[in-house]
């Protein structure tokens, strides 16, 4: 692009207006882009300790169901030799 004290042309300016527009473009959709993998690595990240919380909830559940049927079988043992039996 030369320096003269000339107006620029209508066809000049377009030609600027077309390539920057082009470029904004490139930077939009590239941006989109970037954004769009970062919210798939953080929602992979979310899902993960998701799956991971899931299955310590699924073991501690488990692990007090059994805790509760051995009460259970323990207070029914001490009923029948505490508690005589009723007539």
């Amino acid at each position: 692009m030369s320096k003269t004290n000339e107006p620029a042309s209508e066809l000049f300016v377009k030609e600027i207006v077309e390539k920057t527009e082009g470029k904004l473009r490139q930077e939009i959709e590239n941006s989109k882009e970037e954004l769009g993998n970062e919210i798939k690595k953080g929602h992979n990240e979310v899902m993960k300790k998701l799956d991971e919380e899931q299955i310590t909830l699924s073991y501690r559940v488990s692990e007090h169901t059994d805790q509760l049927e051995n009460h259970e079988k323990r207070i029914k043992k001490i009923e029948e030799t505490a508690l005589p039996p009723s007539a």
